[in-house]
């Protein structure tokens, strides 16, 4: 599995974590997620990143319509 797209959000949120602190507490409303946080960043924001990471390659050659062709 994939997860270049999970590490590039958490890279990105815990940048923004770092530079502005109390960004999470702001942005997200924690009571209405699990608020379980993972060095700062919501569990919830970064298993979203993951899932999608996963499926991507699925879903850009659904929408390329991209095929793989027989060699002669």
């Amino acid at each position: 599995m994939d997860f270049t797209y999970a590490y590039l959000i958490a890279s990105i949120l815990l940048l923004f974590v770092w530079l502005f602190p109390g960004y999470v507490e702001a942005v997200w409303n924690l009571k209405a997620i699990s608020g379980i946080l993972i060095v700062g960043i919501p569990i919830e924001e970064l298993l979203f990143a993951a899932s999608l990471g996963a499926m991507w390659s699925s879903i850009y050659e659904h929408f390329s319509w991209y095929k793989f062709s027989k060699k002669l």
